[in-house]
């Protein structure tokens, strides 16, 4: 069931892009100063219901602020029935502070959660408000009220008197208990997302969608969130999330617990082997295809696919999405297909003060085990990734357990995260890059190592690179002169 804290005196605007009024100016002055959470246009989602908030502010050492729009004049609220403007404010508003106080107490252990409901007067003063009738008054007090002309230092003394300091939970917490796709987990660590991240998240899919975004930008993530957000808004739809690997399945699953939403998560290789198993034809080899007739069969799979990194995939099989989502909604990452909604992340997330280090040795392999000699005084073993052509990577594996006797796993996008034990000092190939935040990466390149896959590996490490070579190739000069990680 969907209810709404805006009724027909507190309407949503018509645009996200209306410039911001006067009072929630002043809010967002405030909220920037007290290092306050504020979150605009926001719905939450509890018990089946939808509710729609215009303003909400978390205060870590208060409580939260939920704020309801008016958007009337003066003579228009005069003109308002007191008793309806009762029913769709202050009931429903204890009704949604009930859901959060249950939600927070079930899954953060924390009673009597504080809220604190405000009404946001957008076109009325306060001197208007003192010559408003009775009724209303009684219904909503002066303290209860931001004005049109409240100042800041207003704003702020009515939000530290309406609620007490006391001990909360960690704020991060209570955003993903309540507003979910505001939260990007990244292993055991979360924050919260930046503007242009909630921006593709929450945008209605009409259609098709493209978001381009570099790598470190949050966009896998932001892709798992969108999903979710969709699946709030339509739980009886289906949705798809395409991942390259059964790795980066896995790892998209295991992002999916942590908010107990059911979205299917799949590769490439089994949407074709459905699709197969629904024209009753013979399943897949190893190697992904498309088979023609698929390209002639109607397959309405989902009302949602998402894919990540389209980039990687071969054009018959963008293609073929487009085929089979012709009457459904399709959103692609770093796709070439040009469509209607385009989306860009223009900030990344790199370690700004990333040590490179380039090494150049005729003997890469043993200078590379004597300096891991060295690492692992600092480091634990999961700390640390090595990167090496698949051809040489069982060599120097052997090499390392014969020297080191430490538990090393040889990492295979193949096996899933519960297959193989990631807590290990892990051998990556270059083919097989994922990003697990490891904090040193050490690579032995060679001349058949292309730049963007040096780049790319380069992009793994949270701390340190260590890169390895015989000769000084022309990639090798490039990632010399490339101005960051």
């Amino acid at each position: 069931m969907k209810n709404s804290l805006i009724s027909s005196i507190f309407k949503r605007s018509k645009t996200l892009l209306a410039p911001d009024s006067l009072p929630i100016k002043a809010l967002k002055q405030v909220a920037k100063e007290q290092n306050f959470l504020l979150f605009k246009d926001i719905s939450l989602y509890l018990n089946n219901n939808q509710f729609f908030i215009p303003l909400i502010i978390l205060d870590p050492m208060r409580g939260l602020y939920i704020f309801q729009k008016e958007e009337s004049s003066y003579m228009e609220l005069q003109k308002k029935d007191i008793q309806e403007v009762e029913s769709k404010t202050v009931i429903l508003f204890s009704q949604l502070q009930q859901h959060i106080k249950e939600k927070l107490h079930k899954n953060l252990s924390y009673k009597n959660f504080p809220i604190y409901h405000i009404l946001l007067m957008e076109n009325f003063n306060i001197e208007q408000y003192q010559h408003s009738n009775e009724a209303f008054q009684k219904l909503f007090s002066q303290e209860n009220i931001i004005f049109s002309n409240s100042t800041t230092t207003e704003i702020l003394e009515k939000l530290n008197n309406a609620l007490e300091k006391t001990t909360l939970p960690n704020q991060i917490d209570i955003v993903a208990n309540l507003i979910p796709y505001c939260v990007i987990y990244n292993d055991t660590t979360a924050s919260f997302a930046t503007e242009q991240q909630l921006m593709f998240i929450t945008a209605a899919i009409k259609k098709n969608q493209t978001l381009q975004a570099p790598p470190k930008s949050g966009k896998t993530a932001s892709l798992i969130l969108k999903a979710l957000y969709y699946k709030l808004q339509n739980p009886n739809d289906r949705v798809i999330l395409l991942q390259k690997t059964p790795f980066e399945v896995s790892l998209a699953k295991q992002f999916m617990q942590k908010h107990n939403i059911k979205v299917d998560v799949l590769t490439p290789n089994e949407l074709l082997h459905s699709h197969l198993l629904f024209t009753k034809q013979t399943t897949l080899s190893t190697k992904l295809s498309v088979e023609k007739s698929l390209m002639k069969k109607r397959f309405d799979i989902a009302e949602v696919v998402l894919c990540d990194d389209a980039q990687h995939h071969q054009k018959d099989f963008l293609e073929y999405l487009h085929h089979i989502q012709a009457k459904g909604k399709l959103v692609l990452i770093n796709s070439d297909y040009n469509t209607q909604e385009n989306f860009n992340f223009e900030e990344d997330f790199y370690a700004k003060e990333l040590e490179v280090k380039l090494i150049q040795t005729q003997t890469p392999q043993e200078e590379l085990l004597k300096l891991l000699e060295e690492l692992l005084k600092e480091y634990e073993a999961s700390d640390i990734v090595i990167f090496s052509s698949s051809a040489k990577r069982k060599e120097l594996y052997v090499k390392l357990k014969k020297r080191l006797k430490i538990c090393a796993t040889l990492f295979n996008t193949k096996l899933t995260l519960n297959e193989q034990d990631i807590q290990n000092l892990l051998f990556m190939s270059y083919e097989d890059i994922t990003n697990l935040n490891n904090k040193v990466s050490l690579f032995i390149a060679d001349e058949a190592n292309e730049y963007e896959q040096l780049q790319k590996a380069l992009s793994v490490a949270t701390t340190k690179n260590y890169l390895f070579f015989k000769e000084e190739t022309l990639n090798i000069l490039k990632i010399k002169n490339r101005k960051r990680v």
